[in-house]
């Protein structure tokens, strides 16, 4: 794995090559102790397929992501090799305000970017077919979200209490939408339910 970093306002980390996830741990520990937001470019990295399933200890209830409840990361771009973003990946990262996602990518787990609160930016590629519970919830700044043509399921409270929602674009293809993926979006005045939908939602917004 090599680092390089540069920039006064923010500090931009490129990682290339292969990585482990001793690699980062260890790396996500490093960013969190740099005194300026950080974008984390992984684009060029190999050897991640996926990032999750993680879990969260009962007791402490801390999550096992290196990412989670990261303060200093602003931005990531992942690497074209990632297909999964499995549950709590990013979790709490409140700092993060751009998630450049590959194409290629399939499902975005539950929770994986919840609570990140300055997420203003995600465009999810065409290539997801899963969204799954919660995995945008509380993400405050969130404005719009166009959903790909090939999705095939929406999960429960999949983009709940994202407060300045206002745009939802959703495809005609056939989808399963939880009737509460998007409740809670107090902002939200217009949302669309495909006709050819596998599973009919009274409402998608409550």
């Amino acid at each position: 794995m090599m680092i390089s970093s540069c920039n006064r306002r923010t500090a931009m980390i490129t990682c290339t090559g292969p990585v482990s996830p001793d690699d980062l741990t260890a790396l996500m520990r490093a960013v969190n102790t740099i005194s300026i937001p950080v974008f984390l470019d992984m684009s060029g990295c190999t050897g991640i397929t996926e990032l999750g399933d993680y879990s969260i200890d009962p007791v402490t209830g801390i999550c096992t992501s290196p990412f989670y409840n990261s303060i200093k990361l602003s931005g990531i771009s992942l690497p074209r090799s990632v297909t999964k973003i499995g549950k709590f990946a990013f979790l709490q990262c409140t700092a993060l305000k751009k998630a450049v996602l590959p194409e290629g990518l399939k499902s975005i787990g539950k929770a994986a970017f919840g609570v990140c609160i300055s997420l203003s930016a995600v465009k999810i590629p065409q290539s997801v077919t899963d969204i799954s519970d919660s995995a945008f919830g509380i993400c405050t700044s969130l404005a719009a979200v166009t959903i790909p043509s090939g999705i095939q399921n929406i999960g429960k409270d999949a983009f709940s209490f994202c407060s300045s929602l206002e745009s939802v674009s959703m495809p005609d293809s056939a989808v399963t939408v939880s009737k509460d993926a998007f409740r809670y979006c107090a902002n939200l005045d217009q949302h669309v339910l495909m006709q050819n939908a596998a599973s009919q939602a009274a409402s998608v917004i409550k």
